[in-house]
């Protein structure tokens, strides 16, 4: 063996542990996600229908039945979300927060820069962070601004 030469010993490589799979890594959140949009549909159905009753009394009262039409109409969607349960969840995620926003803004529209508009578009963004994936959430973030600037 000549004196440059090094002998080295070499040992076996282990081979590395497969990757996690990103989708399994996931699977929890997604159903956490999913199970709490349910539980939040369900509330939001409880919640709306004194306020349904209340708006359809009012609208007979004042003879404006268009707003209450309107109202029952997406009263009746939400109770098909929640009834169905091979509508996606993006589906339900996605008309959950645009009734937020247009709820938001119809307040923000008819009774200016006050709490109950401010509250609809904050828990807009909100929602939209926690169902949504990042660039969701993002432009969810910039509509309210963009919308009243």
């Amino acid at each position: 063996m000549k004196l440059n030469q090094v002998h080295h010993q070499t040992r076996p490589e282990k081979p590395l542990p497969p990757a996690p799979d990103p989708s399994t890594s996931l699977q929890p959140l997604q159903q956490w996600r999913q199970q709490a949009l349910l539980n939040l549909l369900r509330v939001a159905l409880v919640l709306a229908l004194p306020a349904l009753a209340l708006d359809s009394y009012n609208a007979v009262q004042q003879q404006e039945i268009i707003p209450t039409i309107m109202y029952a109409i997406g009263y009746v969607v939400l109770v098909g979300l929640v009834a169905v349960p091979r509508v996606p969840n993006l589906v339900r995620v996605l008309y959950l927060i645009s009734l937020l926003y247009l709820i938001g803004a119809s307040e923000l529209l008819s009774h200016g820069i006050v709490v109950g508009g401010m509250l609809f578009m904050f828990t807009f963004v909100v929602l939209s962070a926690l169902f949504l994936d990042l660039r969701g959430a993002l432009i969810a973030g910039g509509l309210p601004s963009q919308r009243w600037c």
